[in-house]
């Protein structure tokens, strides 16, 4: 696996960068952890396309099959074109959410944590749309934990398999249903693993629910929703992962869970190519490899982001007393 850094020019130029500017090429360093490209965002449109193309052949050159973007780049008004042209040449674009869903049980420890709560406690939902390629080991966790999982998905049939074999094996029931009216009407807590925002609306649900979106940015901004709606994390990145990337000038303009997703990925794939012939064990425990490689390295969730930016964690406590009134007043 080869990752190529893409950041905004930030230093003054030297002679030989404005020379290589001046014919459309990117600047770019090796790292430890891959090759980062500078480049300016501050070109007329046609200097900028020369520069875009330019940038493409050099990544093609070093064989780079994966890409992370700083945000002052996602920013810029050429990025959705460059995404585009990266996407069609069969680039991977990092984007942090491979992390965030294989860290959604840390994700709820955080929220259950500011509201002084228990997992054994909780009725935690999840919302599956059909996809045959979707792994669904993350699950496990919250049957173990959790007071009870309830599946809402137009998955039935697949569900239902799992929700016997889970009786007949475990006596564990989880609970499976596509009912629009009432399957979130009392849910206090939503995980969004891949439906889309029309897919969502037609759910009536629990107006102070707390949403946890996993696959895109979605907003809640329905008149009968005042809950919180969760898009994205932040995340502790240790010290020694910043040093790996001393070649960026503005390690800030990179989002933390992107660059430790890159870290990620290629630890996966490092260990996977370590470990060609499994026996079955083995192969049981790659299943969670990710969150083995994530807790030793010391990642942990230190915040959550909305549709405005991120969520105080006061706003995460005063939804829980909500909730918790309302449990009283039905009791």
């Amino acid at each position: 696996m080869n990752i190529g850094y893409i950041e905004q020019e930030n230093r003054p130029l030297n002679t030989i960068d404005k020379v290589k500017y001046l014919f459309g090429m990117a600047v770019f360093y090796n790292t430890r952890q891959g090759y980062v490209f500078k480049i300016p965002t501050n070109k007329k449109e046609k200097r900028m396309r020369i520069i875009i193309r330019n940038l493409q052949k050099q990544i093609e050159k070093r064989r780079i099959d994966t890409i992370v973007f700083s945000n002052n780049i996602i920013n810029s008004k050429f990025y959705l074109d460059m995404e585009q042209e990266f996407l069609k040449e069969g680039k991977k674009i990092l984007n942090g959410r491979k992390l965030m869903l294989e860290m959604n049980y840390e994700i709820f420890e955080y929220i259950l944590n500011l509201q002084n709560t228990t997992m054994n406690r909780q009725d935690i939902f999840f919302l599956i749309k059909k996809d045959n390629s979707l792994d669904l080991q993350f699950l496990s966790r919250f049957i173990e934990n959790c007071k009870t999982v309830n599946i809402v998905t137009n998955d039935i049939d697949r569900f239902k398999k799992i929700q016997e074999r889970l009786y007949e094996k475990e006596n564990i029931l989880i609970s499976v249903s596509n009912n629009k009216s009432k399957s979130l009407k009392k849910a206090k807590y939503i995980f969004n693993i891949n439906m889309e925002q029309n897919d969502i609306e037609k759910f009536k649900k629990n107006r102070d629910a707390i949403i946890v979106n996993f696959k895109d940015n979605i907003k809640c901004e329905n008149k009968s929703f005042d809950g919180i709606n969760v898009n994205y994390i932040q995340i502790y990145f240790p010290d020694e992962y910043k040093e790996q990337f001393e070649q960026i000038d503005k390690l800030d303009e990179f989002d933390k869970a992107r660059l430790y997703e890159s870290i990620l990925v290629r630890k996966i794939e490092e260990e996977k190519n370590r470990n060609l012939m499994l026996s079955k064990s083995q192969l049981q425990k790659r299943k969670t490899m990710a969150i083995d490689i994530i807790t030793k390295d010391g990642i942990k969730i230190i915040g959550l982001i909305g549709n405005n930016g991120k969520i105080e964690e006061k706003e995460i406590m005063e939804n829980g007393k909500k909730n918790i009134d309302k449990t009283k007043k039905v009791v």
